[in-house]
């Protein structure tokens, strides 16, 4: 019908009833309580308001694909005062002070509809980065990813183990831009598995690779072949006479440090 879309557009711009103020408003507070079974944050606000499971907004999410991540912080207890818990109206001005802000807004201005917008870093934050033009990504588990100004792209894991692509020969760490940047803790060793859908399974563990369920190891686009035991071999060289000589026989003693099935 003609008429519709101009009747929907009208309807939009109708006040919402559930509106308290104005426009919308962006307040910034404490985070004093954490919900990871629902991804919301308890928020004490600059004027002593608090804020109830708040929708944490930084996500990327879909009914059934996208990507969510609550990072644990330790929550603040609100300042008591006569006239109710408080929350500080200024940041912090110490280094050492690691407690975590957010900034929250109201969809339409509505009381009802509290929203964390994002979170301010500390002054003394280990994971922020110094420099302009690095990505990190610090889990609490000691797992962390970067990539620096130059496309460097390291994974390290806790007990040392890492991935790195890099043009300097060496793993891009943030360390090298912020030294509070805490080092991985002493743990387990880990060990890579790569596994194809087929079965083929590649191992890294300590020292040890394994491959497993491979019907085929090409190396060199299969110009160079790996003599194993078993396996008649054709040799060629000079006696200590001078002459040249070629002798075919069978490998009867394997490597012990390459070993094939």
């Amino acid at each position: 019908m003609p008429g519709r879309p101009q009747a929907a557009l009208k309807k939009a711009q109708q006040p919402n009833p559930y509106r308290t103020t104005i426009g919308p408003r962006l307040l910034w507070g404490k985070i004093s309580g954490r919900h990871p079974e629902t991804g919301r944050v308890d928020v004490t606000l600059d004027h002593g308001s608090i804020v109830p499971n708040c929708i944490v907004a930084p996500q990327m999410l879909g009914q059934t694909v996208g990507e969510t991540y609550l990072p644990p912080f330790d929550p603040v207890t609100p300042d008591a005062t006569p006239q109710g818990p408080y929350g500080l109206p200024t940041l912090p001005a110490r280094d050492t002070d690691a407690t975590q802000y957010v900034l929250v807004d109201w969809l339409e201005g509505s009381g009802r509809q509290p929203v964390v917008m994002g979170a301010l870093p500390t002054l003394h934050s280990t994971i922020a980065p110094q420099t302009a033009g690095w990505k990190v990504f610090r889990h609490e588990g000691g797992y962390w990813e970067t990539i620096d100004p130059e496309g460097n792209w390291t994974q390290t894991w806790p007990d040392g183990s890492f991935i790195s692509v890099s043009t300097a020969g060496s793993p891009a760490h943030p360390a090298d831009i912020n030294p509070h940047f805490p080092p991985p803790p002493a743990t387990t060793p880990v060990q890579f598995t790569l596994q194809t859908a087929a079965g083929a399974k590649m191992t890294l563990n300590g020292t040890t690779i394994t491959i497993t369920g491979a019907t085929n190891v090409i190396l060199n686009d299969g110009t160079q072949g790996v003599a194993r035991l078993g396996d008649s071999v054709q040799v060629s060289g000079t006696d200590s006479a001078g002459d040249t000589f070629t002798a075919t026989g069978t490998i009867t003693s394997a490597s012990t440090t390459v070993l094939s099935g």
